[in-house]
């Protein structure tokens, strides 16, 4: 099974990444940096470059999985409209899949 995991890098989501690559799962994690995208290398995963704010860098590589992991958090005021701007592109993004898109939702908020 393919996973997109955003907020990977997290305490949370560096235990989701461990527990699913043991699984024998192939995992992609959106990351916003070079440190982001080693940590995720070193966990085991894929680092798919992007921005949690910026659904456009990332939702068609993610709604291209099996499964969508939401761990990502932006700890910042506006934290619940970015998460709802990208839930609803990733919505929007999946509508083309012939089965439906698998998705975790946890965020911050």
């Amino acid at each position: 099974m393919d996973v997109f995991v955003t907020g990977g890098t997290g305490g949370i989501g560096s235990a989701v990444i461990e527990q699913l690559v043991e699984d024998g799962c192939q995992i992609i994690g959106l990351s916003r940096s070079d440190q982001s995208s080693e940590k995720l290398r070193r966990l085991g995963a894929s680092a798919y470059p992007g921005d949690l704010r910026d659904p456009s860098t990332w939702v068609e590589r993610a709604t291209a999985c099996d499964a969508v992991i939401h761990l990502g958090a932006t700890f910042s005021p506006d934290m619940g409209k970015v998460d709802r701007i990208a839930m609803l592109e990733m919505k929007k993004a999946a509508r083309h899949r012939k089965q439906p898109l698998k998705v975790v939702y946890t965020g911050g908020i």
